[in-house]
């Protein structure tokens, strides 16, 4: 068996801490035919079936391909799970972007902005050409930019500061997000996604940060958040609160938050979570009928690196979602 590592950002970031916020970013990245063996084992993912998208990497936060099922022990509140698909092949993704065009992000200038429109034109160009997307923009309220497609030439606009308005003064964070994660239900693809380009702050919303969270944890979707701060937000009060808020929103959903201080950290970070998307693996297990209680269940993945897997793959991370809500099931 061949093992695959494809260069990500430093692992301190696998698991970002208020802490970690200001730390340097090492990034590499590499081409799409990386050369992955996909191992699929496959029953099928129904309406029972609970979907984990899992990310795995060493502890220089390397991504590890060629794992088999075998690898995984899947526990429900400490009961081991049967794993009845498992997938590692580089799928179609369904992709939203939400895109923060309030006033303390424009404040940071339009050169900042123009720079996430170049890195989002990137993303997409890496990413699996079957891929469908649609993008949120929002200050006061949220607008669909853009309905599902999987045209590049209909993305081509996306982000674009100079055709984007700026409207009033407060921002509806939390409405957008809770708008993003129900365009996602209901969806075919088993791998949903949303990227989130904002510094955090909300002032003007009806859904709470609450219903978000609930909302990521209900639909299994995963939030990568990249946060666009100005220099003087990252020490801030209300920075620090912004830069909490995409932290656990994303790590409660198996995604990462990241905060870059530059343009080329943007494209940079961009560029590692397309690669992501494409080194990932999908696991599927049906819940017991004595766990459908309608309740939250925290979820452990544990991995076992095989017997002959080199020294550099001694200790491996997992990343996935925290865990699920077991429907309840009609008599």
């Amino acid at each position: 068996m061949k093992y695959f590592c494809a260069p990500y950002v430093r692992a301190a970031l696998l698991v970002p801490l208020i802490a970690s916020f200001t730390s340097p970013v090492r990034l590499r990245s590499i081409p799409h035919n990386s050369g992955r063996t996909a191992q699929t084992t496959e029953s099928h993912l129904d309406e029972d079936s609970v979907q984990l998208t899992v990310t795995v990497t060493d502890k220089k936060g390397n991504y590890i391909g060629g794992l088999t099922r075998d690898a995984f022990t899947l526990y429900d509140k400490k009961v081991p799970q049967k794993i009845n698909y498992f997938s590692a092949k580089d799928e179609p993704v369904s992709v939203g972007i939400i895109l923060d065009f309030s006033m303390s992000v424009a404040g940071h200038g339009r050169e900042r902005l123009s720079g996430v429109r170049a890195a989002l034109l990137r993303f997409i160009q890496m990413g699996n050409s079957a891929n469908k997307y649609f993008v949120i923009s929002f200050a006061n309220r949220p607008r669909l930019l853009i309905d599902w497609t999987d045209s590049r030439g209909a993305l081509e606009g996306i982000g674009n500061a100079d055709h984007v308005p700026v409207e009033g003064t407060q921002t509806a964070l939390y409405d957008s997000c809770y708008l993003a994660i129900e365009k996602m239900r209901g969806r075919a693809s088993s791998r949903r996604a949303l990227l989130l380009v904002s510094d955090g702050q909300d002032s003007f919303s009806s859904y709470t940060f609450k219903d978000v969270r609930e909302g990521l944890k209900e639909s299994g979707v995963v939030l990568y958040s990249i946060g666009i701060l100005g220099s003087n937000d990252a020490g801030s009060s209300l920075g620090l609160e912004g830069q909490a808020v995409m932290t656990e929103l994303s790590s409660a959903s198996g995604g990462v938050a990241v905060f870059p201080d530059d343009k080329r950290k943007i494209n940079a970070l961009f560029e590692q979570i397309a690669i992501e998307l494409r080194n990932q693996y999908l696991i599927g297990f049906t819940p017991s009928i004595d766990q459908a209680d309608g309740k939250w269940h925290q979820l452990k993945l544990k991995l076992t690196p095989p017997p002959n897997a080199p020294p550099s793959m001694s200790k491996l991370l997992v990343r996935s979602r925290e865990g699920y809500y077991a429907l309840k099931r009609v008599p």
